[in-house]
């Protein structure tokens, strides 16, 4: 379609500066817009909320030349919803004053006020047994900085995603919610998904995009719900130390769990300092048996560093008969982590849910179930 020569000037900085290949997987160019609108509405047509994606169902985005899958998309950066010179040369200021790289023939960023930009809602889903965590970091495979790279492809624009809260190396989330701002011009924030998740490896999936309201701050949350999973089968490394007897008792792991409820000062059960406060609430914690195993529901405003995972070390303990339920108590009182139980791996953990606009209440706890386990191999679907 005709452009302006603005605009045909951003197509063709945008077509050097993107390779559109991912790592491993070069792909040859060719497919048009009318292909990439046909597969859209055949994802459409699929059943289910998450339908899966598969390659042969959608043709590569990177299949595209990078002029047209910019402009099929609608995300080429305008000139108008780009950040002035001057604010540039700010920011490049203050990155060296922190120490940071200079952003040296990078992707065009967007001017979050621009009547064009749009603060987009992203729900994804991943296995965290391959990255690093979340946060990028030089040189290690991070969500962060899959989920940036890929929409930096896709979009043309110098994207930022900002979790509701960072997770750590090895741990797993069903609905993690990100937001990040972008020029969408004509493609509709929902077909977003389709298009990254073609780019996107098979254990980081984006299960949604929607338009979220400009004042929306994914790191404001009412509350949180994790989920530790501990295999019946023997007792796990991280309890080697206690000689535990096992299978634990669930009934005495519950009366321990009872003690964790309302509102507490945890500084006890996190494993490094730093925030201005280590009072939190916690709204739920049921240990529930499952098929193979046992399942430890933690749901609460807010958690502490690795919080959970020794919630869940110090639970077993009890259950294993190395500490009494009353135990807990004397943790709460004196805020001293050597009381507590040992940090358990992270592979067992999963951010199930974030809420950010009903506050926590018994009901909708019970109405949103907790969901099975990430598969451990294959596409997180």
């Amino acid at each position: 379609s005709p452009m302006s020569s603005s605009s045909r000037c951003v197509h063709v900085s945008a077509h050097r500066q993107l390779s559109f290949r991912r790592r491993g997987h070069g792909r040859s160019s060719g497919a048009t817009s009318d292909e990439l609108g046909a597969a859209l509405r055949r994802f459409r047509a699929l059943p289910g909320q998450h339908a899966q994606v598969c390659a042969g169902d959608l043709p590569s985005a990177a299949a595209c030349s990078s002029a047209t899958l910019l402009e099929s998309c609608g995300a080429a950066a305008r000139e108008a919803g780009q950040l002035s010179d001057a604010k540039v040369a700010k920011l490049a200021l203050r990155r060296a004053r922190q120490g940071k790289e200079p952003l040296e023939g990078v992707l065009p960023i967007v001017a979050k006020r621009s009547p064009l930009c749009r603060r987009l809602r992203m729900l994804v889903r991943f296995r965290g047994t391959d990255f690093h965590g979340w946060m990028r970091q030089p040189g290690l495979r991070t969500v962060q900085g899959e989920l940036e790279d890929t929409l930096r492809r896709l979009l043309g624009q110098l994207v930022r995603v900002v979790p509701a809260g960072r997770t750590d190396a090895g741990v797993h989330a069903m609905a993690q919610v990100c937001q990040f701002e972008a020029l969408l011009g004509d493609l509709p924030a929902a077909d977003l998904a389709a298009i990254a998740n073609v780019e996107l490896p098979e254990d980081l999936r984006v299960l949604s995009v929607a338009v979220a309201d400009a004042d929306f701050n994914v790191m404001v949350t009412k509350w949180k719900r994790y989920v530790y999973r501990v295999p019946g089968a023997s007792p796990p490394s991280s309890l080697a130390k206690s000689e535990p007897k096992w299978p634990p008792d669930v009934a005495k792991m519950r009366a321990a769990a009872a003690r964790l409820l309302g509102e507490h000062d945890f500084a006890g059960f996190q494993s490094k300092g730093g925030r201005q406060t280590t009072v939190r609430t916690v709204h739920r914690c049921s240990v529930l048996e499952a098929a193979g195993g046992l399942e430890v529901v933690m749901e609460g405003n807010g958690f502490l560093m690795h919080m959970c995972r020794i919630l869940v070390g110090t639970l077993l303990e009890v259950g294993c008969g190395v500490r009494s339920a009353e135990h807990v108590e004397s943790i709460l009182a004196s805020g001293d982590r050597q009381l507590a139980g040992p940090t358990m791996s992270a592979d067992g953990l999963c951010l199930e849910h974030v809420e950010h606009e009903q506050e926590w209440s018994a009901e909708l706890s019970e109405a949103i179930q907790v969901s099975g386990p990430v598969p451990k191999s294959g596409p997180v679907v």
